[in-house]
C-alpha cells in the first residue's frame, strides 16, 4: 500500500512540473546570447493548438516591437528569417526575441514590418536576447 501511495505521490509531483515548467512555444535557434547576422534564421516549435507562431524583435533598449516575416511550419516546428536592426546597426548591437503563439484568426494583425508597444497577450517563448 505505501508504495502504490509514493507511486502516486511522484506521479502527481512529475505531472505538476512538467505542465509548469514546459513551454508550449520553445525557440530552440538562436540560442541565449548567440551571434546574428542582420537577417539570420529563427528556429523553434509552437505547440499551441490552432495558433501561428509569429516572431518579435526589438533593439535590447528599444520600446518598440518588429513583426518579423511570416513563419513556415512544418508540423510544430517553424522557422522565420528574421532582421536584426539595419545595415548601420553597429556591431555589438543587442536584441531581444520573443515568438508569440497567436490564434490563426488574428495572425493578420500582424503583418511583417509592423511596429507594437507591448507584445501580444497569447502564450510566448522565453525571450532571447543576441548580439549582432
Amino acid at each position: 500500500m505505501r508504495f502504490v501511495v509514493a507511486l502516486l505521490v511522484i506521479l502527481a509531483v512529475a505531472v505538476s512540473g512538467f505542465s509548469q515548467s514546459g513551454s508550449s512555444v520553445i525557440v530552440q535557434s538562436p540560442k541565449a546570447n548567440d551571434a546574428v547576422a542582420k537577417v539570420d534564421e529563427v528556429k523553434g516549435i509552437c505547440a499551441v493548438k490552432g495558433a501561428v507562431p509569429v516572431v518579435f524583435v526589438k533593439a535590447l533598449d528599444g520600446e518598440v516591437w518588429y513583426v518579423q516575416m511570416a513563419t513556415v511550419l512544418n508540423g510544430a516546428k517553424f522557422t522565420c528569417n528574421a532582421h536584426f536592426g539595419e545595415a548601420e546597426t553597429k556591431k555589438g548591437a543587442r536584441f531581444k526575441l520573443v515568438v508569440v503563439a497567436v490564434p490563426a484568426g488574428k495572425v493578420k494583425n500582424f503583418p511583417e514590418g509592423e511596429k507594437v508597444s507591448a507584445l501580444p497577450d497569447f502564450p510566448a517563448s522565453d525571450p532571447i536576447i543576441v548580439t549582432r
